[in-house]
């Protein structure tokens, strides 16, 4: 009975593509999707705002049609194993319980919003939902690496048997984006160190090793560990930070791996140029220097796709299981971790190569 948690289906769809296979490219060939839009002008000067945005979806969409729209294409594509597993072994009654990261409320994504959409995801999907067990987390960045973790952990010890875990998001609305452009946290010519807005939604079905011999899916990655961190002096705060809340979540990660000296060949973050998420990254590598590999090899696709917030925990653990089995030696670790914008909260996951069922 091996109930070691791993990966068998990733979906994804970001301003870089509507799939996986297109977007893993697309990185891997460093292509920006950054575009300078007309109709979205800046509060400060009327001069265009750049953004990272899914052209394939109306300009003029909603955020929460744009968000419906790439969450529920991101999770049926994440599906496919599981539909081709169970139409193998002729069931069609295992539910699963989805857990889904959302953004914080906000300009237009108010009380509700959340709520709304997993259900109407939920309802759009082609498979038995546990509605008992599905939630919605709305922690932004690391809600979805939390909900990971979460979904291992249960996995790990008998108490499910799969999860669907996903995030979505979107900053493409002029009145959200002026919000943080009065902030100082939009990249201008101004602002070198503030950020491009992005959308995306990532979705990764988990499950144990042993049901995914039983349905004869190939496993992507295994889940090895997970943790969170609290950090007492955020960016809105008075006080610099110390980084002490990702050197929590890292440390948490690192122990609960239960390895006798686990050390990352790779990490996989939401920087996106803001000088905060930097810092607290270089406290906690220092701090956990000696599980890392040198030379450091830090990936971070914001760079690529733009800040995906509330999707950024599920797409950078698509993107790095895909890079272990390409880029890697066998039983290698990356190490992926989110930092919430509007919360106090920092969450770490280590992830190594799968490989076939059996």
């Amino acid at each position: 009975m091996n109930t070691t948690p791993v990966i068998v289906g990733i979906g994804g769809q970001c301003a870089l593509g509507l799939n996986w296979p297109a977007m893993s490219a697309a990185v891997r060939a460093g292509i920006s999707a950054s575009a300078v839009l007309e109709y979205l002008p800046s509060c400060q000067d009327g001069h265009a705002l750049t953004v990272n945005r899914l052209m394939t979806l109306p300009a003029r969409a909603s955020l929460f049609d744009r968000m419906k729209s790439m969450a529920i294409a991101a999770a049926r594509e994440a599906l496919v194993p599981w539909l081709a597993g169970l139409e193998r072994r002729g069931r069609t009654d295992l539910e699963l319980p989805i857990l889904l990261s959302i953004p914080p409320e906000r300009p237009a994504f108010g009380k509700g919003s959340g709520k709304r959409l997993a259900q109407q995801v939920v309802e759009a999907m082609p498979v038995a939902f546990d509605r008992a067990r599905c939630s919605v987390t709305s922690s932004g960045h690391e809600a979805g690496l939390a909900a990971l973790t979460y979904a291992a952990e249960q996995i790990a010890e008998r108490k499910a048997i799969a999860f669907l875990v996903g995030g979505v998001d979107s900053y493409l609305d002029i009145e959200l984006l002026h919000s943080i452009e009065r902030q100082g946290r939009l990249k201008s010519d101004g602002q070198p160190h503030g950020f491009i807005p992005g959308e995306g939604a990532g979705f990764v079905l988990v499950c144990s090793r042993e049901l995914a011999d039983w349905l004869a899916v190939a496993v992507i990655a295994e889940i090895v560990s997970g943790g969170r961190g609290h950090e007492p002096r955020c960016w809105w705060g008075s006080e610099p930070t110390l980084g002490q809340g990702l050197t929590s979540a890292f440390r948490a990660t690192l122990q609960a791996s239960k390895l006798p000296a686990p050390r990352v060949q790779a990490s996989y973050s939401d920087v996106n140029g803001e000088t905060w998420r930097a810092e607290e990254w270089g406290y906690a590598y220092v701090r956990t220097g000696k599980h890392h590999a040198s030379p450091l090899d830090h990936r971070h696709p914001a760079s690529f796709w733009g800040d995906v917030g509330a999707a950024s925990g599920p797409l950078l653990v698509g993107l790095a299981a895909q890079d272990l089995r390409r880029d890697f030696e066998p039983g290698a670790l990356a190490l992926v971790w989110t930092a919430s914008d509007s919360q106090p909260y920092r969450s770490a996951c280590l992830i190594r190569q799968g490989g076939a069922p059996g």
